[in-house]
């Protein structure tokens, strides 16, 4: 499915930062923080908004995205902020900073 199945949207916003801690911990990221920011309605969806500060090895980030990207339910990268950090001493893979605005779409169960 392209919802987030859960049974309001704040279960659902749990379960949105889970998955994609859990992707980022299997492709070998770590997490810094997580906000959820104010939800939105659209029609009879509920536009789910997390934002996501991590690190990962610029190695890394491509495997990343397309796991967010590619998966269902649909999560939605709608900015994406990368910087390298200045105190790496890796130049051949060199382990950046990111910042993530996504989204995901949630939908009660039909009445």
């Amino acid at each position: 499915t392209v919802f987030i199945s859960a049974e309001k949207p704040s279960l659902g916003e749990a379960d949105l930062q889970k998955r994609v801690e859990t992707i980022l911990q299997e492709v070998g990221g770590d997490l810094l923080s997580s906000e959820i920011e104010e939800n939105e309605t659209k029609g009879p969806a509920v536009i789910l908004k997390l934002i996501v500060d991590c690190e990962l090895p610029q190695s890394l980030l491509q495997k990343f995205l397309y796991q967010l990207e590619s998966g269902a339910p649909f999560i939605f990268v709608n900015q994406l902020t990368i910087q390298k950090r200045m105190e790496d001493t890796a130049p051949q893979d060199p382990r950046l900073k990111i910042s993530l605005h996504l989204s995901a779409m949630w939908r009660g169960a039909p009445t």
